[in-house]
């Protein structure tokens, strides 16, 4: 690694540490919603509950960075990345929460049909349980129904939120990107060398998407905050990651809520 990746490694180390450490010291902070933002319990329960996450895995995430054991922390950063992105979305979509439950409720059902097909008789004994505890789909003009679509209803995240997260994806499934780490090439018959050790992706780079993570997932709270109590640390930290602290939903996605607001007027009438 150079001396400048070096340093940004570092410097961005040093704001995600002090991102989590802020985290505890405010979390417990009163939510009431602000005069342009009402928020619900559902969207506190949700939105906490995946912010909370980031802060929790983040802190292991970044030892395993500042050892250089990169490919060891990239499933963890995945998971931050996509909780931090999730709570954004559902903070800023009206009716976030009810496509987030679909989602769960679609993924569970999923795997009741997969229990009922088990050779082990305590697997398909366990799928009527779970089967009992599913509720009806609930009434929203949004989906969260695979990652990209939330990544596409926020701006500026995008297409290069959701490629950044398919490369993270890579990194943490048994894929070729991983098996190439384990590899190396050699001057032999074959051209390759087997390593006992992975060629380590880079850890600068990495470590400054997890520090975002933990931005956006502060913030994400923090719209929630009637105070904003965490907002100039939060952009401070942003300016030195080079980074906007604020995702902001799409024109399509603004232009889909205001279209179920009117069609729910409508059928009030």
């Amino acid at each position: 690694m150079t001396s400048t990746g070096g340093n940004q490694q570092a410097e961005s180390s040093a704001v995600a540490r002090a991102l989590i450490a802020a985290w505890h010291e405010t979390s417990n902070t009163p939510l009431v919603g602000t005069r342009k933002r009402q928020i619900n319990q559902q969207q506190l329960a949700v939105a906490h509950g995946l912010a909370a996450h980031v802060h929790y895995l983040a802190g292991p995430a970044l030892d395993l960075l500042d050892q250089g054991l990169v490919l060891a922390a990239l499933p963890l950063v995945r998971s931050c990345f996509e909780s931090a992105i999730t709570a954004q979305w559902v903070v800023q979509t009206e009716d976030g929460v009810q496509a987030f439950v679909n989602e769960d409720v679609r993924q569970r059902r999923s795997h009741v049909r997969t229990l009922e097909k088990a050779m082990s008789e305590v697997f398909r004994d366990a799928a009527p349980g779970i089967e009992r505890q599913l509720i009806d789909p609930l009434e929203t003009d949004a989906t969260a129904r695979g990652f990209q679509h939330l990544c596409d209803d926020l701006h500026p995240v995008g297409a290069d939120g959701y490629a950044t997260f398919r490369m993270l994806s890579q990194f943490s499934h048994a894929s070729v990107v991983v098996v190439d780490c384990y590899l190396q090439l050699h001057p032999g018959p074959t051209g390759l060398a087997l390593r006992g050790e992975p060629d380590e992706p880079n850890a600068a780079a990495w470590t400054s998407i997890l520090a975002a993570t933990l931005v956006w997932a502060g913030r994400a709270i923090d719209f929630m905050d009637k105070n904003h109590s965490r907002r100039s640390e939060l952009r401070r930290a942003a300016s030195q990651l080079g980074i906007r602290s604020d995702l902001q939903l799409s024109a399509s996605a603004l232009e889909r809520q205001a279209k179920g607001r009117a069609d729910a007027r409508l059928h009030a009438t």
